[in-house]
């Protein structure tokens, strides 16, 4: 099955994500044969590769999940169990994520650090996108390649491993993104990004 139809498991209701994600490590002690839906699907959106991050809409752009809706006291009254939009930011590139994905990446981008934002509601636009990386003490680095999966549910961000090379005593990585719509923040941390003993990016 293709890279890019694999995303299907964020569709799956998160029923015993907290259960999978209670199981920590399972991608270092279980051969990733062994995986389950369940734990790729935690692998995938809430891991130390993988995180929800919040989506902050421009001036005048609605956002996709508002926070706030017209209810009976006024526009500005917080609707009851209303969240705040998030995208989920994968670290793709790295191994793990690409044993529980089929060890496939969008032609082009094999070598980079690839981080792939999940956006169905398609509120990022490729040509228009900002993005950079960074790590505490070094310079950040902009994407060299943007692009957009052919199902159209991801956008994949390609930056360089020479112009940033990181380790895992590196604090506070984060990817960063900022367009004419929306923008949004993912902080990753090296040193928990280990997989069979090696730092996974």
């Amino acid at each position: 099955m293709e890279y890019m139809t694999r995303r299907w498991f964020l569709l799956v209701p998160l029923f015993g994500l907290a259960r999978a994600w209670g199981a920590t490590d399972f991608w270092n002690r279980k051969s990733s044969k062994d995986w389950t839906e369940e734990e790729i699907l935690v692998l995938i959106t809430k891991s130390p590769w993988a995180q929800e991050a919040r989506v902050d809409p421009k001036t005048g752009v609605a956002s996709p999940i508002p926070e706030t809706a017209q209810s009976n006291g006024g526009p500005d009254k917080p609707v009851i169990g209303a969240r705040a939009a998030t995208m989920v930011v994968c670290w793709d590139s790295a191994q793990p994520i690409l044993d529980a994905l089929g060890n496939l990446l969008p032609p082009g981008l094999g070598g980079h650090y690839v981080i792939g934002v999940h956006d169905p509601a398609r509120e990022i636009e490729p040509l228009k996108a900002s993005s950079t990386l960074s790590a505490k003490g070094k310079d950040s680095t902009q994407a060299g390649t943007v692009v957009r999966s052919r199902d159209g549910s991801t956008v994949f961000f390609a930056f360089s491993r020479e112009l940033l090379p990181l380790n895992a005593r590196d604090r506070d990585v984060l990817f960063s993104l900022d367009t004419d719509r929306v923008a949004l923040k993912a902080k990753f941390d090296p040193k928990a990004m280990i997989y069979r003993g090696q730092l996974a990016l």
